[in-house]
């Protein structure tokens, strides 16, 4: 499926971070290059549209769904919520914007303040933006409770988060990511810190918000069997750049991008960081998984790939992505 601009709930474009080298670190071949964690991604989500984004720790995954939520300020690049350019708006008029986006953080036992009830931890967002009245914020909270399968509510209030399960805190961070009614959520990895029995009930009720909100998800996660499940479209992600993209099931039962045939193969196995590659003396090469690929040719090393169509909505950032798709190595 292919967004336009002007049909997309929230839109980067050519979006990048570049974050400095640590101090102190010295290299015999020079400055040390800055760390490249998002480089140049276009992607934009339409209104309703569950999105999953994919790929190994250390891929840029959470960096992007921060800078998609304006918690990171991006070196380059646009990112669009609504028609408005939320790099180019500051103060009271992005406040207004960050309502629109909002994020669901992956460990639940850190994204709630331990001092805070439940009550103070969803109606928050509301205070700070100054809506409704401490009545109308009080009955929200127990609306947004109920939504999310804490009922009743009331027996939740008041308690802390130490008083919760980690599904039931997550529920919570859910409700409070709600409460500003936003049209996208950005979810990094929102049930990998849960117990294997209640993921799914988790997954089932970000669906269920999404069909009776029309909100958009961007689904962030290592795991394909949690993209499939939500997603009708995928984004892998390897070092800062998106290398595939597709429908869902295409991706998963044809992948185009050596990458992604990886992760698939090692789908059965928690994914590791991905390795680091070293700097050698001369540039590094213009593929960046061509170190790790066994399909990896010359040209990997001179010239970066463009993404290759190979079906409809379908494309891969790769020399030899139809070679792959239908099973064959390199052409020598």
């Amino acid at each position: 499926m292919t967004v336009t601009p002007a049909a997309a709930a929230l839109e980067a474009v050519h979006l990048s971070k570049h974050f400095a080298p640590r101090s102190g670190l010295l290299s015999i071949f020079g400055a040390p290059a800055p760390v490249r964690a998002v480089d140049d991604v276009t992607m934009a989500l339409a209104p309703g549209e569950v999105v999953a984004l994919v790929g190994e720790s250390g891929s840029g995954k959470t960096t992007l769904g921060r800078l998609l939520v304006r918690l990171e300020q991006p070196t380059s690049g646009r990112i669009v919520a609504g028609g408005v350019d939320m790099t180019r708006v500051r103060g009271s008029a992005l406040k207004r914007l960050r309502r629109q986006v909002q994020l669901i953080f992956q460990n639940p036992y850190e994204s709630l303040d331990p001092r805070h009830s439940v009550a103070t931890a969803v109606t928050e967002p509301l205070r700070i933006h100054g809506i409704g009245s401490r009545s109308e914020r009080s009955a929200t909270a127990r609306e947004l409770l109920e939504a999310v399968g804490l009922a009743p509510a009331a027996a939740y209030l008041d308690r802390l988060p130490h008083e919760l399960s980690g599904g039931q805190r997550q529920r919570v961070a859910i409700a409070r990511a709600m409460a500003l009614r936003p049209s996208v959520l950005v979810a990094d990895e929102p049930v990998s810190m849960l117990d294997a029995s209640i993921r799914s009930s988790v997954l089932n009720l970000m669906l269920d918000l999404r069909e009776r909100f029309g909100i958009a998800i961007l689904f962030v996660s290592h795991d394909l069997a949690s993209a499939r499940y939500m997603s009708k479209r995928a984004l892998v992600m390897y070092r800062g750049q998106i290398v595939e993209e597709g429908p869902t099931d295409d991706v998963v039962a044809t992948p185009a991008h050596p990458y992604t045939r990886m992760l698939i193969a090692a789908s059965s196995r928690v994914l590791g960081p991905a390795p680091a590659v070293s700097r050698a003396a001369d540039r590094p090469p213009a593929c960046r998984f061509a170190p790790r690929c066994p399909l990896a040719q010359p040209v990997c090393w001179t010239d970066a790939p463009p993404m290759v169509a190979v079906a409809a909505g379908h494309a891969a950032r790769c020399h030899f992505a139809l070679d792959v798709l239908h099973g064959r190595g390199a052409p020598s």
